[in-house]
């Protein structure tokens, strides 16, 4: 199969993805200089991204599916996007592939022990830092572009609209003037409280508001 079909295979299974294309393709140039029959008789690594067997089978992708490229590609494709979901950055999704989740893991862990997170590739093999640095350099991307984004900020929950001093026990020693903050404060009378007061001189038979206040 021309090189062209190959590129242009890998493309699609990128895109399927989310994965950039020049780092995908930079990626089976690595493992296999884009041979679809390239074989690793130690691992038992096979086509164009280089599956192993066990890995392979957990992305559907078993026996002579492994030297196609389409199978192999999107499994592979499948795979690195499943690494980059668990360890969110690129370049950390790369070193997975090569060495593990678990090697990776113990070298961010080693890496943060030392006080510098960041310098977790230098804890990985010396193979596996070559297979990231040369990738992110074949693909065009910086460090930087590969590295994890930033954690979104969340929001602080707004704090209930409740003035603490408000909350007071009814002690049953109120007086009227107590009960009308607006009029007696000189804030500006609640024109339905007067309207209540109006109507229960009314129902009393009192005389004026004086006297349902005084009452």
């Amino acid at each position: 199969m021309a090189s062209s079909s190959i590129l242009g295979i890998l493309e699609s299974a990128a895109a399927a993805f989310g994965i950039p294309a020049s780092l995908f393709t930079a990626q089976a140039t690595q493992e296999s200089s884009l041979n679809p029959n390239a074989y690793n008789a130690k691992s038992g690594a096979t086509g164009l991204l280089q599956l192993e067997p066990a890995t392979a089978a957990q992305y559907g992708v078993a026996g002579a599916d492994l030297t196609d490229p389409v199978a192999n590609a999107t499994a592979g494709a499948n795979y690195l996007s499943d690494l980059y979901d668990q360890f969110g950055s690129w370049d950390l999704a790369l070193a997975a592939y090569d060495a593990g989740p678990g090697t990776v893991q113990k070298a961010i862990a080693s890496a943060t022990n030392a006080g510098d997170a960041s310098d977790w590739l230098s804890y990985t093999p010396s193979e596996t830092q070559n297979y990231v640095a040369t990738i992110l350099s074949n693909s065009g991307l910086s460090p930087t572009a590969a590295a994890a984004p930033p954690l979104p900020t969340e929001a602080a929950a707004p704090s209930p609209d409740i003035d603490a001093g408000d909350e007071t026990s009814d002690s049953g020693g109120d007086s009227w003037a107590d009960l009308l903050p607006a009029a007696s404060t000189g804030s500006g009378a609640t024109p339905l409280f007067l309207l209540l007061l109006v109507g229960a001189g009314v129902y009393f038979g009192a005389s004026s508001l004086a006297e349902i206040v005084d009452w």
